[in-house]
């Protein structure tokens, strides 16, 4: 089986066949959890005259670091939309990025497009370490344009010092300028968070360093970041799908054909080549039984805690390499992001119990790296909060095209639409 963030994957039939550079897969799928839940989460530029007005700014934050934004800014606009991105820290659509030359250069993802006719400016920021595409990709090809990324898209000495306490300072210092940026200074301001992009704005609401007047998240946390990211290296997601298939079959024998019928994966969606990888890595691709679904978890729940064993001291400027979509990606970040997402133990709803603003939850129904709430309505009497999951998309509300279709488009701006009419 072939992976599309790079090289074959291994599978094994049963506990004892698990290859042994399995402890390295386990890094490398939190490095795809990473890229994945920031691939296709924002949108890119479009062609000329598409958007009313687009403003490209620079600002300093800490050690003398250049981020950059990007404001699309609306006739009249009635309020700002701040996308806070996901764990990778793109500022716009990779996908439509590396496509531009090959496809089209207008975005497939219409979310910019849309929030304009809706009359809401929307920034966009890339996090430390990053250039915007449109200043350092280079070919005609998607392969050309993907090699130029790693090759001229980033600072290796800048992104492999990255880390959670970095990403949530550095989001305060956008905030900051978009309030008195000549563009957006007289506008409010909603938070349109994707992913761990909650965390960084719920951290910030509640030490009031950021006063949005409302709060939409795109799988978005409800637990602490903690409990997501164990949730992703135990592979919690294939093996309660692994689970569920035996109750509803009745078999004796499992296969991975019945994990996708009886777990309803959608292995185009969520996201682009992860659902085989996750679930041939939970199971392998043949027939197993409970025995050997239980030998899988127990090694999983050994590999995660020998993972807390080697990330239990936080090393001083250290990076950490990445992989970007099969190519090698030395320092992608700095090697204490996992330890400070290991030590946020506490829930984002607690950071938000004195946000008396309005909040809506947005979730795909494919969403397999996120534990999707049980109801539709808020379980924390303290928020004014709502939740709707939109069906047949993923994390970050795409389909198997890796674009936002219609109906997320559309909850997407009713949602923004909502939070903004509460105030």
């Amino acid at each position: 089986m072939q992976s599309i963030y790079g090289g074959a994957i291994q599978t094994a039939p049963l506990l004892k066949f698990i290859p042994s550079n399995m402890e390295n897969q386990f890094y490398i799928s939190l490095k795809i959890y990473f890229l994945a839940i920031i691939l296709c989460s924002v949108s890119t530029q479009s062609e000329a005259g598409i958007f009313p007005k687009k403003i490209s700014i620079d600002i300093k934050v800490e050690g003398n670091i250049t981020l950059a934004i990007d404001i699309y800014k609306a006739s009249n606009p009635r309020a700002l939309i701040v996308v806070s991105p996901g764990s990778e820290g793109f500022g716009e659509n990779i996908i439509a990025a590396l496509n531009q030359k090959t496809e089209s250069k207008l975005s497939k993802d219409k979310l910019i497009e849309v929030a304009n006719e809706a009359g809401y400016s929307i920034a966009y920021y890339w996090q430390r370490g990053y250039l915007r595409t449109s200043d350092c990709l280079v070919g005609d090809s998607y392969e050309q344009r993907r090699k130029s990324f790693v090759d001229y898209c980033y600072k290796p000495n800048v992104r492999g010092k990255a880390d959670l306490h970095t990403t949530t300072m550095d989001t305060e210092k956008v905030y900051k300028k978009l309030l008195i940026h000549p563009a957006t200074k007289n506008l409010p301001i909603i938070s349109l968070a994707i992913s761990e992009g909650s965390y960084h704005v719920s951290r910030l609401i509640e030490s009031k360093k950021i006063q949005p007047i409302g709060i939409v998240f795109i799988g978005g946390l409800f637990g602490s970041l903690r409990e997501t990211v164990e949730y992703q290296l135990r592979n919690d997601f294939y093996m309660e799908k692994i689970y569920q298939t035996f109750k509803l079959t009745g078999k004796e024998y499992i296969s991975f054909a019945d994990v996708v019928k009886y777990g309803k994966l959608n292995i185009f969606i969520e996201p682009p080549g992860k659902p085989p990888w996750g679930a041939a890595l939970a199971m392998g691709q043949i027939q197993i039984n409970k025995d050997d679904a239980a030998a899988r978890k127990s090694y999983f729940e050994n590999q995660f805690q020998k993972i807390l064993a080697k990330h239990s001291i936080l090393a001083i400027d250290t990076p950490t390499n990445g992989n970007f979509d099969g190519i090698e990606w030395p320092s992608s970040s700095s090697f204490n992001y996992l330890p400070q997402q290991l030590l946020a133990k506490t829930r984002i709803v607690d950071y938000l119990d004195q946000y008396d603003k309005k909040i809506v939850y947005l979730y795909g129904s494919f969403d397999s790296l996120i534990k999707l709430p049980n109801s539709a309505s808020c379980p924390y009497a303290k928020l004014k909060c709502r939740i709707e999951t939109i069906q047949g998309v993923g994390h970050v509300l795409q389909d198997e095209s890796g674009f936002k279709p219609d109906r997320s488009l559309a909850a997407i701006i009713n949602a923004v639409n909502e939070v903004a009419a509460n105030n």
